[in-house]
């Protein structure tokens, strides 16, 4: 569902995309109208527009051309006629005493729709009233007329009447009113929501703690929709939150000022007010500038000047051609327009009588006392962005692809849905992100690069205390981090211990691991007696290789041969001994020979030896 928010306030609001067209044609108090089409612009006279008109709100199509103007009781079309239903759109007993204030805005969802808002004076029953009709352009031959039934439909009281619409982030458009109160009351500010389905009378209240003013007719909305103005006791400042209808935040500028309105320079900077100030009993009417862009009270105060000095303060409104037009004197012949409002001091270029006003006959004289057409607030239209995302994986690690959250649909180019989808190898791939506004492709183009090797090899052990050489053995182009810190590309270490690096070639990254360590055994030579005495005394009983019982020995083998070259014992375990026996009888005493051939120590180094033995009896 497309939502427009509907902030009633009787405020110049500006949204750039709805007015560059929609507020290219002003109709406002009695006859009065002006064309910004042709270039000055031109002012024109409504022959149909009431004496004494307050407010009033006129709509263009995209074009620029004139579709209809209202009073809030009454709709004329192009041509200045009353639609066939476009009478008493509110109920005879609430428009009898007061001038209503009103606004148009284009229905979301519904093209050549627009709702007509209106609101109560409050001494009227009901205080300050709210209501909407509805006109289709589509009716009385494409002149309009207001649907049957749909005119006059109540949505709130006791509201101030002061009323203007908005346009939200989300396709909405939000609408201000602020309540009626008592002095001393806090500031309050009212926020309904419009959408498809109708108005919402259930608004979103923005409470400004500590600050009461008076409530005259006029605020602003600043082009960039981020600032909020008010006119009053002096004028207020704001934060706007375009997405949630929030005022927060008070800026209070000369409380001494009868403020009558306010309204925002086109690049959002200045800050310009109308009103009167009292010295010494002097009345002085003048339209002020303020520098805002420091968003601090005292800078914003000390940048304030005097550019101009009307006849009577007066509304103000931002125009389609960027200037800022108020009324010089009520019931005066021309309008005051600031040329250059985005220039500081007189560079803005004020002038009381830039716009002549057209009358009906000559000789009359121009009615100009009410207010300037409220804003056009129209929703922005859905969109789709588009989006590219280049990214990396690595080899052996698949990819998790991430949407955005807060869409209410997804949907991925293999048709699953979620906000996450896993890849695993190189390719392209999107996601299709649907809110009731905004539509959001993102593609994500993805590359598989190969893991970095790190390989510092098998474990080692040191025969001796010392230094010893590592070497990361890494691609050209990556880098080196080892668990030292050091960033070489070889690392000598003193110490035993377990070393490790880390090798990224980004976004990859791998590590290796290698213990050092001090081994006693690299090299065990067994003893070998040079005599023995078989006698079971317990005392050198048997020969053989004498080998710490820790050192590793392979490829062991043992031949003894008496003095003939006879072969009388063999083995090939280093465990066994030569116990002085023959084919199970003793041996003779004597010289006897013994050959010995092994592999020994960690470092499995071969070793032969030859040699004699004595066998004692």
């Amino acid at each position: 569902m497309r939502k427009i928010f509907l902030l009633l306030l009787f405020c110049s609001l500006w949204y750039l995309p709805a007015r560059a067209q929609r507020e290219n044609v002003w109709v406002y108090s009695q006859y009065n109208g002006l064309d910004f089409n042709v270039p000055g612009p031109l002012s024109f006279v409504s022959v149909a527009f009431p004496t004494g008109a307050w407010n009033s709100a006129s709509v263009c199509d995209l074009s620029g051309q004139l579709l209809f103007y209202t009073d809030g009781n009454k709709v004329w079309d192009r041509f200045h006629t009353v639609m066939p239903n476009g009478t008493d759109l509110l109920p005879l007993s609430v428009y009898a005493l007061c001038p209503v204030n009103t606004m148009i805005v284009p229905m979301p969802d519904s093209a050549g729709k627009y709702y007509i808002f209106a609101i109560t004076g409050e001494y009227e029953e009901p205080r300050g009233a709210l209501y909407y009709s509805i006109v289709d352009m589509d009716l009385n031959g494409g002149l309009g007329d207001v649907v049957a039934g749909r005119n006059g439909i109540f949505v709130d009281s006791n509201l101030a009447p002061i009323l203007q619409g908005v346009a939200g982030t989300d396709c909405n458009v939000w609408a201000i009113t602020m309540p009626l109160r008592s002095a001393g009351e806090d500031n309050r500010y009212k926020a309904f929501e419009i959408n498809a389905a109708g108005v919402n009378p259930n608004p979103v209240i923005s409470v400004i703690p500590g600050v009461s003013t008076s409530v005259t007719s006029n605020c602003d909305i600043s082009p960039d929709g981020k600032k909020f103005a008010f006119a009053g006791d002096g004028a207020e400042i704001y934060d706007f939150d375009a997405a949630t209808g929030v005022i927060s935040n008070p800026i209070l500028l000369d409380p001494a000022l009868g403020c009558v309105s306010v309204c925002f320079s086109p690049d959002n900077n200045k800050l310009y007010t109308n009103g009167n100030s009292v010295t010494m009993g002097v009345v002085n009417t003048r339209i002020d500038q303020y520098d805002i862009t420091s968003n601090n009270a005292a800078a914003i105060m000390a940048s304030g000047m005097q550019v101009a000095s009307p006849l009577e303060a007066s509304p103000m409104k931002r125009a389609p051609n960027g200037r800022l037009y108020y009324f010089g004197q009520y019931f005066g012949a021309s309008l005051g327009c600031i040329q250059f409002p985005n220039l500081a001091g007189m560079a803005c270029s004020p002038n009381n009588s830039a716009i002549p006003l057209a009358v009906a006959n000559p000789g009359e004289q121009p009615y100009t006392l009410g207010s300037f057409p409220n804003s056009i607030a129209e929703a922005r239209k859905p969109d789709t962005l588009y989006y590219r995302n280049d990214t990396t994986f690595c080899t052996g690690s698949p990819l998790s692809l991430a949407a955005l959250p807060g869409y209410s649909g997804y949907k991925w180019d293999d048709g699953s849905a979620g906000t996450l989808r896993k890849v695993g190898k190189s390719g392209i791939y999107w996601v299709y992100q649907k809110s009731s506004c905004h539509t959001r492709v993102d593609s994500f183009f993805v590359r598989e690069k190969a893991m970095p090797v790190a390989n510092l090899g098998q474990d080692v052990m040191l025969c001796a205390p010392g230094p010893y050489t590592l070497k990361a053995n890494v691609a050209a182009g990556t880098q080196v981090e080892w668990s030292t810190g050091s960033r070489d590309r070889v690392l000598t270490v003193q110490d035993t211990g377990r070393y490790w690096v880390t090798v990224t070639d980004p976004p990859c990254s791998s590590s290796d691991t290698i213990h050092i360590g001090l081994d006693l055994y690299c090299d065990c030579v067994p003893l070998l007696p040079n005599a023995f005495s078989p006698n079971n005394d317990g005392l050198n009983d048997v020969f053989g290789a004498i080998v710490n019982g820790s050192c590793p020995i392979s490829r062991y083998s043992l031949q003894i041969y008496n003095r003939w070259g006879e072969l009388v014992y063999s083995t090939v375990n280093h465990k066994n001994s030569w116990d002085g026996t023959t084919k199970g009888q003793p041996a003779d005493p004597g010289t006897y020979t013994y050959q010995l051939n092994f592999e020994s120590g960690s470092r499995k180094k071969s070793y032969s030896r030859k040699g004699d033995i004595t066998l004692l009896r």
